[in-house]
């Protein structure tokens, strides 16, 4: 059977965010992007960092006929060693737009967001959380986004 949209979506930025490493010319060197199984971001070691958690959050789904007009919030939360600058984690952020709006470190593209799942979406940004220091903790930022997409009831 194959995935829904919301699943193909969500892999294909999975998949996008994976890409950040310092071979593929990004600032950010990412060693782990979980999706499924998501650990705390404190039981993570330094070994694991830096890292990225992507988490579904709610759907607003509008119905037009047999058309559904989603609104679905994905969480990215990134993950950094305790002793890291803010530069660095401002970078972190920086990189993981790249990724998700050009798909590229150099953003020669910047529309690349629109073709999520080969197919039209829309991607913005609801909340940016980017200074989150845990007292004895990782580094932590946030970013909210808000996925546009267009489905049928049947493949949700």
């Amino acid at each position: 059977m194959a995935d829904s949209r919301k699943a193909r979506i969500q892999q294909s930025l999975v998949n996008r965010l994976k890409t950040i490493t310092n071979a593929n010319g990004y600032d950010t060197d990412v060693k782990n992007v979980f999706s499924d199984e998501i650990p705390m971001g404190l039981d993570l070691d330094s070994y694991e960092l830096p890292a990225i958690l992507v988490i579904a959050g709610p759907d607003k789904p509008l119905h037009q006929h047999q058309c559904i007009k989603g609104k679905w919030q994905i969480e990215v939360q990134l993950i950094h060693l305790p002793d890291v600058s803010d530069t660095i984690m401002l970078n972190f952020v920086r990189d993981v737009n790249k990724a998700v709006y050009a798909d590229s470190p150099t953003i020669h593209r910047n529309d690349a967001w629109r073709t999520f799942d080969g197919q039209p979406t829309a991607i913005w940004i609801l909340d940016l959380d980017t200074d989150l220091n845990m007292i004895d903790g990782n580094r932590f930022a946030g970013v909210t986004y808000l996925v546009e997409y267009h489905s049928t009831p049947t493949d949700l």
